[in-house]
């Protein structure tokens, strides 16, 4: 499902994967996905070989995706500056 409503895409602005973006939403910013499940499998691994959970540290991501939908933002007459689209990591 497409998001159609302009004043839900303009107040749009999730986190995660841009999923949100991909379906019409402004924008997103978040942990990137990828990066996290790559993460979750080294907790695994170590502790698959022994290492007690308690002992494992926690960590915060460190990776981060802005994901832009261009066509939301032409059809709310925003005109998004050359430097915040290069800075996104993908641009919908």
């Amino acid at each position: 499902d497409r998001i159609e409503s302009d004043d839900f895409a303009l107040s749009m602005s999730g986190s995660g994967d841009g999923h949100f973006a991909r379906l019409g939403g402004l924008m997103n910013f978040g942990a990137s996905i990828p990066a996290s499940w790559h993460r979750a499998a080294h907790y695994v691994r170590r502790i698959l070989q022994g290492a007690p959970p308690a002992t494992l540290p926690i960590e915060q991501p460190s990776r981060f995706e802005l994901v832009i939908n261009r066509q939301t933002a032409e059809r709310l007459g925003l005109t998004l500056p050359p430097h915040v689209l290069l800075r996104a990591d993908q641009v919908v």
